[in-house]
């Protein structure tokens, strides 16, 4: 358990490996707010129409009828 919280102080905190390599610094907040508005659509992201836009509905159905 101490080895997790040792590995997420040093990962994951905001000055962090990962925060300073592979995101966009101060900027990751703006960047993920422009691109959920570029991309994020509510009526077809949300449940059931993600399902049903992903097969997964049909997949489910399926499952019970066997």
């Amino acid at each position: 358990m101490e080895i997790n919280s040792i590995a997420r102080g040093a990962l994951i905190n905001a000055n962090g490996i990962i925060e300073t390599s592979f995101s966009f610094g101060k900027y990751s907040m703006e960047f993920s707010a422009v691109a959920y508005d570029l991309e994020w659509r509510f009526d077809r992201q949300a449940l059931p129409q993600d399902l049903i836009s992903r097969d997964w509905l049909r997949k489910i159905q399926m499952h019970h009828m066997v």
